[in-house]
């Protein structure tokens, strides 16, 4: 899946020359989706209501490439750890997932744009 929010991700913690990096490949995603601070922290830099840790401006400045261009450098670990959270946020965090779509995609582009790809991989919104 082109990741479209990998876009957010984060989430939160996505983002486009991510390739390039690969330290966040190895990111535990299941410990940051149960540590529900370490989860808005994440939330919080990504829409600017605070300052951002080095991983987490790192993340946040990719990200708007990544969306923009389809995730094409992202690794498979990335798109799939995208989905997870993208599934986690719509699923238990819905009002986090709201703040990342009206920073990042105000106008749904994105969300639009991959609605096909992430219904295909089983992902409501």
């Amino acid at each position: 899946m082109r990741n479209t929010i990998i876009i957010f991700f984060c989430i939160t913690f996505v983002k486009a020359g991510f390739h390039h990096n690969n330290k966040h490949e190895r990111l535990n995603i299941d410990i940051i989706m149960r540590d529900e601070v370490l989860l808005r922290n994440f939330i919080d830099c990504l829409v600017d209501k605070r300052s951002c840790r080095p991983d987490e401006l790192e993340l946040k400045n990719i990200l708007p490439d990544a969306l923009h261009r389809d995730c094409i450098t992202c690794t498979i670990a990335q798109k799939n750890w995208s989905k997870k959270i993208i599934r986690h946020l719509l699923k238990h965090k819905r009002v986090w997932w709201n703040e990342l779509e009206a920073r990042y995609d105000p106008k749904r582009t994105y969300i639009t744009k991959y609605s096909f790809e992430l219904i295909k991989e089983g992902i409501s919104f």
